[in-house]
Parts: C-alpha cells; structure tokens; sequence
C-alpha cells in the first residue's frame, strides 16, 4: 500500500513540494545572499526594504515591505501584503497572501488564502485552501483540501480536489476537479474544457451566468481510486502534524522546564535516551498485558463467585482491582510519553536546521518544533517500511529524553527543597544559641 501511495501523482507532487522548501533551508546554510529573521513577532514594515532572501522563523510573520528574492516562512501565522520578487514558500498553519509575487507562491497550511497577485504558478495544499475574487495568477493553479474555493483570475489551467470545491473565478485554460460537492457559480468563466472525477453531477449555475466554453467531462472515482487514497493520507497526516504541533505548544507552555531538559537529555545524552526509552516502551506493554490479564480475571472471578468457588472468585476479583487502574494508568501515561517523545524529537530536529542560520538558536521555538514535524512527517512516508521504522525509533528515543529530563527535574526540586530544610534547620539552631 505504501508503495501505491509513493507512486501516486498527487503523493509525488506533494513531497516535491516539501522537498522544495526543506532543500532551499538546508542549502542556504552555506549562502551569504540571504537575511534570517527570528522571533515570536516578526514584522517587515512597508518602508523596509530586502535586497537578498528572507528565511522566517517564528510565531506571527506580517511582510508589508519589499523583497527583493525568495521568501521562505515557517511559522504558525504568516501575512503577506507587501511585495516579493521571487517566489514564497510558506508552512503555516494559518497564510494569507494579499501582496504581490513575482514568481511562484507554494503553501502547505490549515487555511490558506490567496487574495493578491501570483506571478508564475501557485500550489497549496491546506485544509482550507481558497483564491479570494481579488487573487490574479498568471499560470497554473494546484489545491488539494477538505474545501476548496477558486474565485479571482487563473491564467493557465487549475487541478483542484477536495470534499467540497466551489467555482466562481475564471479559468483561461484547462480546468480539472476531484471532489464529492462541486459547484460551478457565477461570475464563474471556464475558458478551456472542463473534467471533473464525482460521484455526484456537477453543479453549474447557469442560469446566473456561470460559463463552460469547453467540453465537459464527467468520469466517475473508480478510475482516480490510488489518487483520492493519496489525496486521504497526505490530508491525514497534515491534520497529525498540525494536532502534534498545537499539543507540542500546549505542553512546552505548562511544563517548559520539563520540556527543556529533556531537549537538553535528547541532545547531549542521546544512546542513554534511546535505552530509557526502550525500557519505558517495556514497562508499557507489560503494563497492557497485564490489564488484558486483569479484565479476564475480574471476568472469571464474577462467574466463580456465583459458582462453586466463591473464594478463588473473591481472590481473582480483589487482584482484578488493584491491577486494573495500576496498569491502565501505566498504558496510558506510557502512550502519552510515547506521543510527547516525537515532540521532542521534532524540536531537536528543528533547532539543527535553525542552527545553520543563527549560532545558538532559541530552546524550544515553535517554529523549529514546527519545522522538525514537517521533516518528520515527511521521513515517515519513505516505502519499504523504512518510514515506520524512523517513526518508531524517534518516538522511543523521545520517549527516553521525556523520563531522563523528567526524573532530573523532580532530583532538582528534591535536592533544592533539602538545601532549603537544612538552610532553615541551621538557621532555627542559631536562633536558639
């Protein structure tokens, strides 16, 4: 099945597409020609001017100036009103584009909104994509999402999918769809031929003035089956890497020094990590093993209390209760560590390729955690069982820095309460001399 996927068109498309960004990062390591910009709240204000690239990493991007090369953005907002010469490569959960670009714009977000000028070819990939009615694009357009909503102008041909796709712009060329709900509303022009892949006839309000000049097309999903199951992977582990990414954030928020040690444990202590983490995957499965033993005991104890033997039943019973929540506890604290290991591997991957553009990077950025679960996500979908193998050996190396930099933190706390006991012990023995 994975290697259907890898062979799909879609599938390929979507990995070239973070192949683009993640090769532009790491090779701009060794260029002089760009400019990095950092931090929760970055701003390029319109009376400020790039003359080279500009690498965002943060929180809140706003690009209200002018620059004069590539933008490359990963952050959890990012806007862009002002100009760009070059393309713009966006990860997101939120963009919004209403400036101008000179060449491509590409976006892998939650919601993405194109309301500005696209000189070349646009790509989004989003769970929200939509062309607002002001967008111009001077040549293709792709989108893949849930919803999918084309207004504005295309210049060349468009290929969208989605569960829901809605038409109201006009396309010059070509216009092909995949979709369960398609609607083609006015002011909406299609130019070129029209094809579109629903089990559902297309809906097209002509009557208000929407126009097909072309031939359409209808064919049925059988034949597009390997790409709509691409189409569902890819969007199921974009909603992954996103619920990864917000439950990475929350936890960073309420337990930062937890977090940060065990970051600084993943980093310096690496091979001590991989073995905790081993141990901690141990523990949890015998921890499942023995609340399915338990579940069968407390079953068995029922039946023998009403039967013969009431005692045996009453000993299975009482073992049944006292073991139950004890290793439900420990399975599901042990998932949780399990979850929370490819956190923090993600944040380490992430400050790696953050480091090639600054010397010593921010500790637990949410632009490097965000970074780190789009290498990731992309590192899992390699074939030949190669992708579940790295999604397990990350999860447990993580899972081992989580109780390392936990355990340190409660020896800290301890060792800090007892010099604080004999501090004050000291102090009340002097008082009394």
């Amino acid at each position: 099945m994975r290697n259907e996927l890898m062979t799909s068109p879609f599938l390929r498309r979507a990995l070239s597409l973070m192949g683009v960004i993640l090769m532009v990062a790491f090779m701009a390591g060794d260029s002089r020609a760009i400019v990095v910009e950092k931090g929760d709240r970055i701003h390029i204000s319109n009376l400020h001017k790039i003359d080279q690239d500009l690498y965002a990493f943060g929180q809140n991007l706003v690009m209200d100036g002018y620059i004069n090369g590539d933008l490359i953005s990963f952050s959890y907002d990012a806007v862009t009103n002002g100009e760009v010469r070059n393309s713009i490569n966006v990860v997101a959960y939120d963009f919004r584009h209403t400036g101008r670009a000179g060449g491509s714009v590409r976006a892998f977000a939650n919601t993405c909104v194109i309301d500005g000028y696209v000189g070349r070819s646009l790509v989004i990939m989003a769970n929200q994509a939509t062309v607002g009615r002001r967008a111009i694009v001077s040549r293709d357009v792709f989108m893949r999402g849930s919803h999918v909503s084309l207004g504005g102008t295309v210049n060349g041909n468009a290929d969208l999918a989605g569960g829901i796709v809605t038409i109201t712009g006009q396309v010059d060329g070509d216009l092909k769809i995949v979709g369960d709900n398609i609607a083609i509303m006015a002011p909406a022009i299609i130019q070129g031929n029209l094809t579109y892949i629903s089990e559902n006839e297309i809906e097209i309000d002509t009557d208000a003035g929407a126009s097909v000049f072309g031939e359409i097309d209808w064919q049925l999903p059988e034949d597009e089956d390997e790409e709509s199951s691409a189409f569902r992977d890819a969007v199921l582990r974009l909603s992954k890497m996103l619920a990864a990414f917000l439950f990475g954030v929350i936890l960073m928020q309420l337990f930062r020094r937890h977090a940060t040690e065990s970051f600084h444990q993943l980093r310096t202590r690496f091979s001590v990590a991989l073995a905790a983490g081993m141990l901690t995957v141990l523990v949890c499965l015998v921890s499942l093993l023995v609340l399915a033993f338990s579940l069968t005991l407390a079953i068995a104890g029922l039946s023998m209390i009403s039967g013969d033997l009431p005692i045996l039943g009453a000993v299975e019973l009482i073992f049944s209760i006292i073991m139950i929540p004890l290793s439900s506890f420990l399975g599901i604290s042990g998932g949780i560590l399990f979850y929370s290991g490819k956190i923090v591997m993600a944040t380490l991957i992430g400050w790696w390729i953050v480091r090639l553009f600054k010397r010593e990077p921010k500790v637990l950025g949410k632009g490097q955690l965000l970074i780190g679960l789009l290498v990731l996500m992309v590192l899992f979908t390699l074939p030949l069982h190669i992708g579940s193998i790295i999604y397990v050996l990350a999860s447990v190396i993580g899972t081992g820095a989580v109780v390392l930099g936990v355990r340190n933190c409660h020896r800290s706390s301890s060792a800090a309460e007892q010099t604080n006991v004999n501090i004050t012990v000291k102090g009340d023995d002097r008082a009394d001399q």
